[in-house]
């Protein structure tokens, strides 16, 4: 897998106007054998003139300008939190005074999965984000 990218990502629009100063998340695996073990959860707050049409991609790379905007907000190795179909996990978000809101929330799978199939794929049912909302 690429440093930067291994092809899996789901991203959230908060929408115009909105941030969230997030602290914690959960997800919920989708009931495959394709567990996820390497991500990052990423934030990128909102840039003015920017609406749902120029929402950011997930599959870009570290070397382009538009990832520069994106902030990590918590990286995952070998975690292996979530180990049967349809599990949840749970994970808080170190934040502190300085970490601005953001509009979008994204997560990046980061490597290799636990099972066979669907490396590269992010299998996900269901995500909940909680933290300070700000805005509209």
């Amino acid at each position: 897998f690429p440093s930067c990218f291994s092809g899996g990502w789901w991203v959230f629009d908060l929408g115009k106007n909105r941030g969230l100063r997030c602290d914690y998340y959960a997800v919920r695996h989708d009931g495959t054998n394709n567990f996820p073990r390497n991500w990052e959860l990423q934030g990128r707050v909102d840039c003015e003139g920017e609406d749902a049409a120029d929402a950011p991609s997930g599959g870009i790379t570290d070397q382009s300008e538009e990832s520069v905007r994106w902030i990590s907000l918590s990286k995952h190795v070998n975690d292996n939190a979530i180990h049967e179909p349809g599990a949840w996990g749970s994970w808080s978000v170190p934040t502190d005074l300085s970490t601005p809101p953001v509009r979008w929330l994204r997560l990046v799978s980061t490597g290799a999965n636990a099972g066979t199939e669907g490396q590269g794929r992010f299998h996900l049912c269901s995500v909940e984000f909680y933290g300070l909302l700000t805005g509209g």
